[in-house]
């Protein structure tokens, strides 16, 4: 009888365990699926290796390789507001931001934008032992989506394919 009243945990507990790691490959959530590497065995946040997270909607991940030609574009013609981007995380963990800080997390989103203003590719690199999960970057990836915009100005972005924004910041 005992085993019977324990099986139901197992399985909630099993459930919660499966959401809450990043492993290499794709991974379906809700409506979204993710594809996550891991960075070069080089590239680490101090002795912990790094995974590199992008959803299956970007458009650029393989079509664009930088050159650095990007980074001609001078800051102050890049017209973003970073700190919705930043609160954007702390809306979504903040149940976790303690402990986040605690831990010494960061995260690294980097946001690709056409010329026009349009947001194509989000993607986001942190610790791989991190307490941020799928479901949680699925969250924050929609809203980035739906909330940030971008404008730009000078010439030089209209030369680019593509203007890409690296955002980071420590818990």
């Amino acid at each position: 009888m005992k085993f019977y009243l324990f099986m139901p945990f197992c399985f909630l507990f099993g459930n919660c365990l499966s959401q809450s790691r990043f492993k290499e490959g794709s991974v379906k959530i809700k409506s979204d699926t993710f594809i996550v590497k891991r960075q070069d065995p080089g590239m680490k946040l101090g002795e912990t290796p790094v995974i590199f997270v992008h959803s299956s909607k970007n458009k650029h991940v393989k079509l664009v390789h930088y050159t650095g030609k990007e980074l001609e574009i001078s800051k102050n013609d890049i017209h973003i507001d970073r700190d919705a981007v930043r609160r954007i995380f702390f809306e979504v963990l903040k149940d976790k931001l303690t402990n986040l800080h605690k831990n010494e997390e960061t995260i690294s989103a980097s946001l690709t934008y056409l010329p026009s203003g349009v947001l194509t590719d989000v993607g986001y690199v942190f610790a791989e032992n991190t307490m941020i999960t799928p479901a949680e970057i699925e969250v924050i990836d929609n809203r980035i989506r739906s909330e940030i915009k971008a404008s730009f100005s000078g010439p030089t972005y209209k030369t680019n394919p593509v203007i890409n924004i690296p955002i980071g910041f420590a818990f």
